[in-house]
């Protein structure tokens, strides 16, 4: 795992609200987190169905006809039930690598989630990850590892860089509605 941040890299993240870190996993960490992510949504779906949370707590499962569901498939706290899943989201080097783009001395995870983008699937529209948290922070970030390719054809993933600071903690669903959060945020069209 690539956690070594150049001082760029940190700027970045704190100026634009997002940093790149080409090569994050190495190959053969791609294939062991990817098996490790799989065994553990199949696993969920032999003992629970279509539930999306592991281990105890709420269910967040979705009418399966709703828009969203069939935007992709999402599974939360694979930690809790698979031991490599685990040892990836509790590297301490990886809290490390964020507390430090954060600027805090200290980094609670609180969840993993594994979304698939299944083929034909509804597109995602343009959201805030943080106001759908439990919780509100400005500290608070997201990380995501791509384990396939992410391409324009595919679909890979889009920010609007310099308006962290300007988003409050209204938001859209993700729903048919792909420019809604605009609608929210005029400024950042």
């Amino acid at each position: 795992m690539k956690t070594q941040l150049t001082d760029d890299m940190i700027r970045c993240y704190q100026d634009e609200g997002f940093v790149h870190v080409p090569g994050f996993l190495e190959p053969d960490e791609i294939v062991e987190l990817k098996q490790a992510v799989l065994a553990a949504i199949d696993h969920m779906a032999r003992e629970f169905g279509n539930r999306r949370v592991a281990g105890d707590g709420t269910d967040l499962s979705i009418e399966a006809d709703s828009y969203y569901a069939s935007v992709f498939t999402q599974r939360l706290n694979l930690w809790k039930i698979n031991d490599t899943v685990k040892r990836y989201m509790l590297n301490p080097a990886l809290g490390e690598l964020l507390c430090r783009l954060a600027g805090v001395q200290a980094m609670r995870v609180w969840h993993d989630q594994a979304l698939i983008k299944e083929p034909f699937g509804n597109p995602t529209a343009w959201h805030l990850d943080n106001p759908y948290w439990s919780f509100h922070s400005r500290q608070s970030l997201s990380i995501w590892i791509a384990l396939e390719d992410a391409t324009l054809a595919n679909g890979c993933m889009h920010f609007i860089p310099n308006t962290v600071e300007l988003a409050t903690y209204d938001n859209v669903g993700i729903g048919e509605n792909m420019a809604g959060l605009f609608e929210v945020y005029p400024e950042n069209v």
